[in-house]
């Protein structure tokens, strides 16, 4: 998968428009569209700033990492310490959502990788 569309795959799993990641980026929605067309390169720091936003490494965003090898495994347990039982329903209910929006996820990343 190209830079592009790593960052267009990241910007639609994350729920956002091209214009709203640029406008964290402080950058020109077209940059966003460029970027993700692969029809523009992008500078170092942009790339961090990418990265830092998505909380990938700069490495997944150029190709050379997998996804999944940065998640930590027990991320989900050291987070869940000191919450309170409401604060752990929620969690729940965020993780049902999740669960029920995974098909339409799993379709996104194949239309992606389809594109290669």
């Amino acid at each position: 998968m190209s830079l592009g569309k790593r960052i267009a795959f990241l910007r639609k799993k994350t729920g956002i428009s091209q214009t709203e990641l640029a406008n964290k980026l402080k950058v020109s929605p077209s940059s966003v569209a460029m970027w993700e067309t692969d029809q523009r390169a992008l500078k170092d720091d942009t790339l961090v700033r990418l990265a830092d936003f998505f909380n990938v490494p700069t490495d997944y965003l150029l190709g050379r990492e997998n996804e999944n090898s940065f998640i930590p495994e027990n991320l989900a347990f050291d987070n869940l310490e000191g919450l309170t039982d409401e604060d752990l329903q929620k969690v729940n209910e965020y993780i049902s959502i999740i669960k029920r929006h995974r098909e339409e996820i799993d379709k996104i990343e194949k239309e992606f990788q389809g594109d290669e």
